[in-house]
């Protein structure tokens, strides 16, 4: 666009083959330049030369910024994998501890030692183990679904696909 400040030369060329039975000639050739340049147009060129080149500017900028965003959200997917992966373990764990206090308050009720309340408890406890665990299985695999996707590994509308 900055070009079209300066004067713009523009040739053409024709030629036309007539053919007739009377002597007038057959073939016409012409030719023509012209000059187009408007040296007062207001700055009205140079406006819209300016008006591109910030369009470019903020094009770029926004797929810098596009870049930036899937960083974000690939860092983002692969940290909540790993708090998940780490939840999980945590949870593989606490199930043994339920377990066991499950087994020590039912030893501790059978010999009289403790109250029914106490078995209850431990059984309640443990479903609420058991139902964390779930979850962070849960949370496990949302998480590495999320991680596919915002990597670009993961097909949209696709849910049991087997990628790489």
């Amino acid at each position: 666009l900055l070009a079209a400040r300066r004067p713009q030369v523009s040739i053409a060329g024709r030629y036309e083959f007539e053919e007739s039975r009377s002597p007038t000639p057959q073939a016409i050739a012409s030719a023509a330049v012209g000059v187009d340049w408007n040296p007062l147009d207001g700055g009205r060129k140079r406006r819209a030369a300016c008006a591109e080149l910030a369009r470019a500017a903020s094009l770029n900028r926004l797929k810098e910024d596009w870049k930036a965003q899937v960083s974000l959200d690939v860092i983002t997917a692969w940290n909540d994998r790993q708090e998940a992966t780490e939840r999980l373990a945590v949870a593989r764990q606490t199930i043994d501890h339920a377990d066991e206090n499950l087994r020590v308050a039912e030893c501790r009720y059978s010999s009289g030692l403790a109250i029914q309340s106490e078995v209850l408890d431990a059984q309640s406890r443990r479903t609420q183990v058991l139902r964390d665990f779930f979850n962070a299985g849960y949370d496990l695999t949302f998480a590495q679904l999320k991680l596919r996707h915002a990597a670009g590994i993961l097909r949209e509308g696709c849910c049991c696909c087997a990628g790489p």
